[in-house]
Order: C-alpha cells, then sequence, then structure tokens
C-alpha cells in the first residue's frame, strides 16, 4: 500500500508529514519508550525517597528507663537507690528526655570524715556514680557523648585524663576540663556533669 502524505501548515509552507503505517508505528514506539521512561523514573524517585524516610538500622522505639520515674513534658526522673536523694536540694541525678540523659554534676566524695586528697579514688567513684545512673537509665558508659569536667587544681588535669582514657577504654564522648577555684563540697577536687544518648528515638 503506498504511502499517504498530507501537507501540513509551519510559519515556513507546507511540508510533507509521513502519517502511513510505518510513521504511525515508530510514532507509537517512540510514546511507548516515553511512557516507560517516565514509569521507572517514578519507580526510583519512590524508591529513594522511601529509603530516607525509612527508620535507620537500631533507631527503634527507646524502652522505657529500668529504674526512674514520669516527670513533667515526658521527662523522667533517675535516681537511683543506691545514691543518696537530692531532691531537697532542688536537682535530680538524671533526667532522660527521649533518647538523652542528662547527668548532674558527680564528685567522688563520701559522707563521713574527711580524708586525704586522692585524685584516682574520687576519679574512679565519680565514673561509678555516672555509670550507676546511665546504666539506670537503659544505657552505659559507652554511650557518653559529652562531659564537663571541674578541677580544682589543674595540676590534676594530666592525670584525671589518663584515669578517664584507661576507664572508658575507646570512642571517647567530647569534653572540656575546667579549673574552678572551690566546689560545694570541699574535699572534692573534681566534679563531672556529662550526657548519654541511647541509639533509639
Amino acid at each position: 500500500m503506498p504511502t499517504r502524505r498530507e501537507p501540513v501548515a509551519t510559519g515556513r509552507g507546507p511540508r510533507n508529514v509521513d502519517v502511513g503505517g510505518e510513521g504511525v508505528k515508530r510514532l507509537v514506539s517512540t510514546h511507548l519508550a516515553v511512557f516507560l521512561a517516565g514509569v521507572l523514573l517514578a519507580t526510583l524517585v519512590s524508591a529513594v525517597l522511601a529509603s530516607g524516610l525509612a527508620e535507620p538500622a537500631g533507631q527503634q522505639p527507646c524502652p522505657a528507663a529500668p529504674v526512674g520515674r514520669p516527670g513533667g513534658s515526658g521527662k523522667t526522673i533517675i535516681n537511683p537507690p543506691s545514691l543518696p536523694d537530692q531532691s531537697a536540694r532542688g536537682y535530680s541525678h538524671g533526667v532522660r528526655e527521649g533518647n538523652l540523659i542528662f547527668i548532674a554534676g558527680q564528685t567522688g566524695t563520701v559522707s563521713g570524715p574527711p580524708e586525704p586528697i586522692d585524685l584516682e579514688l574520687q576519679t574512679r567513684r565519680v565514673f561509678e556514680k555516672i555509670r550507676t545512673i546511665v546504666e539506670a537509665g537503659g544505657e552505659s558508659l559507652d554511650d557518653l557523648v559529652s562531659m564537663t569536667v571541674f578541677l580544682t587544681d589543674m595540676r590534676y588535669a594530666d592525670d584525671f585524663t589518663r584515669l578517664r582514657a584507661e576507664i572508658l577504654g575507646r570512642d571517647f564522648p567530647g569534653s572540656a576540663v575546667i579549673g574552678v577555684h572551690s566546689l560545694v563540697n570541699p574535699n572534692a577536687v573534681l566534679e563531672v556533669q556529662a550526657v548519654a544518648a541511647l541509639h533509639c528515638r
């Protein structure tokens, strides 16, 4: 069957367009290819968006704190029974909000007669207190992300940082070490405040 050509008006005068069988097949093939390419692109975009919105591995809802009571605005108050109750002084040993635990400043002193100054003993006591608080909130020392250290004598700084590295082992938190004139407890040579983060949401 002969191909029929019809004039098509353009700005530069008429021209012939092939509207025969072969031309129609090529036109259909072109539109089909464009359609399939669009479907493929939409599928890829949807997959990328879905993967971006999905919860990352390990980011599951946080479990309840093993020790603690609900506080205002959804926070959890953490006062482990093995540590002195500080509510009369208007603060808690730890406060968990979402996946974060904010740990109040801890010293290495104990009740009773004053002890000789012993930086290592006080440092180890401090980290045991912090361990008790973070474990009561469902975390561990490995989850510490930030730390502020107050020292009454900056000559202790090198010894303290050495002890801290030994206790924590690796993956250390961000930290600042600040020299102060004195602490509330006059027998304390250091106080440590910290933040820990659970791998959940």
